[in-house]
């Protein structure tokens, strides 16, 4: 079985990126650090990243090992909406 892959699209340091970049920290240490891959695209640096998943809100969060790719946008603070969102164990709190 796979480790799941998030990408954690932000809009250069915006405090809407600091605070989402932050709970998806919260998120992967909820799930276990070695249970969950994240990554974090800024897409002032990397805008092509973002077409190509059509991302059109930021920060918004994208589970790339899944069909269909699910995603979850805004603060993300509720952990547990964002981890059933997509599709990943229970988070607990």
């Amino acid at each position: 079985m796979s480790v799941p892959r998030l990408e954690l699209f932000v809009h250069g340091s915006s405090r809407a990126g600091r605070e989402a970049r932050a709970h998806a920290e919260r998120l992967k240490a909820a799930l276990g650090e070695d249970n969950v891959q994240l990554a974090v695209i800024d897409l002032e640096l990397q805008p092509e990243a973002g077409k190509a998943l059509d991302v059109r809100l930021t920060p918004t969060l994208v589970r790339r090992d899944l069909p269909g790719a699910p995603r979850v946008f805004g603060s993300l603070a509720d952990l547990g909406a964002s981890a059933r969102a997509l599709a990943l164990a229970e988070v607990a709190l």
